[in-house]
């Protein structure tokens, strides 16, 4: 469900945009249609901007915690990277130079950190019958 809603963002985006937050089309209440084909300008969000947006939603949300732009990004290079998209393409919307810099962001998730966990439990398991 995560990895198609980011598809159906990067599908309302203007062609070829530089960063992944851009500037939404209409400034009124309430959301575009979704039959509208772009709902986004070629116009990227300022830092502080996304910021602001970010506290606001996190507050809005009732989030245990404030995201930051920098957790967005990270947890969508994380997905994007599960998904399979290719280094080049994730730098071209992260902003990042090189596709090394991505390699920060293979961290174990959670259901990663359990599955090792269980094939530890499983290995020692097995040894301590022998």
């Amino acid at each position: 469900a995560q990895v198609s809603a980011i598809k159906f963002y990067f599908d309302k985006l203007p062609p070829d945009v530089e960063r992944i937050f851009q500037r939404a089309l209409s400034s009124s209440p309430g959301p575009l249609p979704t039959s509208c084909h772009q709902w986004f300008m070629k116009s990227a969000l300022s830092h502080n901007m996304l910021s602001q947006m970010m506290r606001k939603l996190s507050a809005e949300a009732g989030l245990s915690r404030v995201y930051t732009n920098h957790s967005v990004r990270a947890s969508t290079i994380v997905k994007l990277k599960k998904a399979g998209a290719e280094g080049r393409w994730i730098c071209s919307v992260s902003g990042h130079r090189n596709i090394q810099s991505l390699e920060s962001y293979d961290q174990p998730t959670v259901d990663d950190m359990k599955e090792m966990s269980e094939k530890i439990d499983g290995k020692a398991l097995a040894s301590h019958k022998r």
